[in-house]
């Protein structure tokens, strides 16, 4: 992953054109069932499940499945919309709505560990004019 930027990088924050709505970044692990369904899975998810996943609406979510020596991640960066918190109610119900998509349609391939998410620093920061 070394030549990947970090998420929370601030070579890695996109241009906003909101400057009410900011990315957050949501991590989930996954655990295959079998691994020898690893394909299977792989084509479902990036063909099917990962591309009608939306929270937000516009813009739509972004998801990227990662496998590397700890397995399989789904990272999606979400658009929320901010005012006095960088972690609002709203984007929590989000990353809720996330995670049971994802459950739902991998249930037959994986389980979906719980998810972990972020605020990008460097976003807040500039929205707070620091």
């Amino acid at each position: 992953m070394s030549e990947h930027s970090d998420p929370g990088s601030s070579s890695s924050v996109p241009q906003q054109t909101d400057p009410n709505h900011l990315p957050a970044y949501v991590w989930h692990k996954i655990a295959l069932h079998n691994q020898q369904r690893s394909s299977d899975f792989e084509k479902f998810a990036l063909e099917q499940l990962l591309p009608s996943v939306n929270t937000t609406g516009e813009p739509p979510d972004e998801h990227t499945l990662l496998n590397g020596s700890g397995g399989y991640v789904c990272l999606s960066r979400l658009s929320y919309a901010v005012h006095q918190t960088p972690l609002p109610v709203w984007l929590s119900d989000q990353v809720e709505q996330l995670t049971k998509a994802l459950r739902a349609g991998l249930s037959t391939f994986a389980d979906v560990a719980p998810p972990e998410f972020y605020y990008d620093v460097a976003a807040w920061r500039q929205k707070l004019g620091d």
